[in-house]
């Protein structure tokens, strides 16, 4: 999936971060765009409808199926890292 998403024009990266919470793991994608319409040659028109590839579909328990979009309001670099 990530190959895949490496080839939309406007994607920036992803992060996939988990939490263990009652004996279970939760897993949120956070993934990074230049604009909303590289959302949509991703998604489609529909893009705040999920796009969950089958192979995740076959080992997640539960999957939201809504995303947000959200716009960077500030951005701290690292320290020494590039601003």
């Amino acid at each position: 999936m990530l190959v895949e998403l490496a080839r939309v024009p406007g994607y920036l990266g992803a992060f996939l971060l988990c939490h263990e919470e009652s004996g279970r793991v939760r897993l949120t994608v956070l993934s990074l765009w230049n604009s909303t319409d590289a959302i949509r040659r991703f998604a489609g028109q529909e893009y705040e409808t999920a796009v969950v590839h089958d192979d995740a579909k076959a080992v997640l328990d539960d999957y939201d199926t809504v995303v947000r979009h959200h716009s960077v309001a500030v951005a701290a670099p690292a320290p020494g890292g590039p601003e």
